[in-house]
């Protein structure tokens, strides 16, 4: 419900209409449907405002351990600047839907003597109340775990513009299968190779 959904006019809606567009559950192998779906979208005359945006869940349900996700925290929290730099995400459209992590949480995080999912959970939601809800203002970090605490057990990455560019949504998928996949193999160096080259990728 934060999309302003207009037409070809630049009028508004009267009325919220929904629209979101949800991806199959093993997307990864339907990459051949997503591409037919936004050529039809273009082809019927869809377009982006700047108040349309991608997430991307990664299935966490059976891969990640107490000491995976904490790499992810740390990891995410170590290249935040990098990330709202590369995608703009201080810019003014953005500042009210995404937040950073606080160094408190990382603090915390990193005191952890012996880790465990009851532990991390604790502190993710150690400045927000109702953690049970969906709209739980903890989603609202880049990198969202609320989703995997109390959602589907997927790892959330919310930080990227909308697009109906098949390359470009590909590499925001690359993306985020990266940062997880240098957390669960506890290999920071993935991320930075990454750095390097995101920005002639997308």
């Amino acid at each position: 419900n934060n999309i302003d959904i207009v037409n070809n006019k630049g009028e508004y809606a009267l009325f919220w209409h929904d629209a979101l567009l949800k991806n199959p559950l093993n997307f990864a192998k339907d990459l051949d449907v997503l591409n037919s779906v936004l050529k039809a979208l273009k082809l019927s005359g869809a377009f982006l405002n700047d108040s349309c945006a991608i997430h991307i869940h990664v299935d966490g349900r059976g891969t990640h351990t107490p000491s995976t996700l904490c790499n992810l925290i740390d990891y995410s929290y170590k290249i935040q600047n990098d990330i709202f730099k590369i995608f703009n995400l201080n810019s003014v459209k953005w500042q009210h839907g995404i937040k950073m992590f606080d160094k408190n949480m990382i603090d915390r995080i990193n005191l952890l003597t012996e880790k465990n999912f009851q532990d991390i959970e604790d502190i993710w939601y150690l400045n927000y109340s109702h953690r049970r809800i969906y709209f739980n203002e903890s989603r609202y970090h880049f990198v969202n775990l609320h989703s995997f605490f109390y959602g589907i057990k997927t790892i959330e990455f919310r930080f990227f513009k909308g697009s109906l560019e098949y390359r470009e949504i590909l590499n925001y998928i690359k993306f985020s299968l990266t940062l997880n996949n240098a957390a669960l193999t506890d290999n920071f160096s993935l991320i930075e190779s990454l750095l390097k080259t995101i920005k002639c990728d997308i």
